[in-house]
């Protein structure tokens, strides 16, 4: 689970590389996701507000984050067309 809501994990692979994603199992947005090379998480990002736009729920507000760097991204997503 990720803050509390119950996700369905997927993996998706190409060569070395993995990307790891939680997706809300009520709602289908996106709650987390970490790129995985050989295994070890090397950038994650998360959802910290989700939104509904129009049918569709998505985290609005996000934060992206290379491990190890201490350097954050944050996106703010205001209206989807």
């Amino acid at each position: 689970s990720v803050h509390g809501q119950l996700c369905m994990v997927v993996l998706f692979r190409k060569g070395e590389r993995t990307v790891r994603v939680w997706v809300d199992r009520k709602t289908g947005a996106l709650m987390q996701a970490e790129e995985l090379v050989s295994g070890k998480a090397v950038r994650r990002l998360w959802g910290t507000r989700i939104k509904k736009f129009g049918q569709r729920w998505m985290a609005n507000v996000m934060e992206v984050e290379t491990v190890g760097s201490g350097h954050r991204t944050k996106i703010t997503v205001e209206e989807v067309k």
